[in-house]
Parts: C-alpha cells; sequence; structure tokens
C-alpha cells in the first residue's frame, strides 16, 4: 500500500485566497489517487468548510474526503495552529506537506 500525501494548509480570515491555493493543488488529486488536501481553519469570521462547500469544483473533493477542513473552535494563534499540522498528520498514513495560504504552487 502507498503512503499518502497529506497536504496541510493553516490558515485565518483568507479564503478567497486559500481557495486559489487549493484550485492550484486540485491538479495533484486528480493525477494521484494518493495526495489529500488538509485546511486548518483557526476560528475565522467566514467558516471555511461552507465557503468551499458552495464552489461546486471544489465541493465534490470535500465530499469524497480528498479535501479534509477542519475548524478550531477558538484561534489558537498561528504558530499553535500550523502545530496542529504536525499533530493531526500523526494520525495519519503517509507523508505531511504543510503550505501557506498564499503559496505558488507550480
Amino acid at each position: 500500500m502507498s503512503k499518502i500525501l497529506n497536504i496541510y494548509i493553516p490558515s485565518y480570515n483568507r479564503p478567497e485566497i486559500c481557495l486559489d491555493t487549493i484550485r492550484k493543488l486540485i491538479i495533484q488529486i486528480k493525477v494521484y489517487k494518493n495526495v489529500r488536501i488538509n485546511v486548518l481553519d483557526n476560528c475565522s469570521k467566514v467558516k471555511y468548510k461552507e465557503y468551499f462547500l458552495d464552489k461546486n469544483d471544489i465541493a465534490e473533493y470535500i465530499n469524497q474526503k480528498k479535501i479534509i477542513i477542519k475548524r478550531n473552535n477558538v484561534n489558537i494563534g498561528m504558530s499553535a495552529n500550523i502545530l496542529r499540522c504536525f499533530e493531526d498528520s500523526c494520525s495519519r498514513d503517509g507523508w505531511l506537506w504543510i503550505l501557506s495560504d498564499d503559496d505558488y504552487i507550480k
């Protein structure tokens, strides 16, 4: 069994920018079956999951569990939200890749 590449994107109050980054990563999900995108919403004013579910091109991947959005109950700060990527990845099989919500994906 091949390992999963878990791409983590910690984010706060930038759903539009995060959405743009996710759209650039969608090709990875289409080409490679062992890629999952995980977004950690740091208790933003706009709930990322609801925002992304309104976008048909992204909603299908959320429903397939290829994109997973988790939301903190309170804002835990930037560093702690990045640390949550490591904590969450420990419960998953595979590799961890952390991106900023505005990283340029080539």
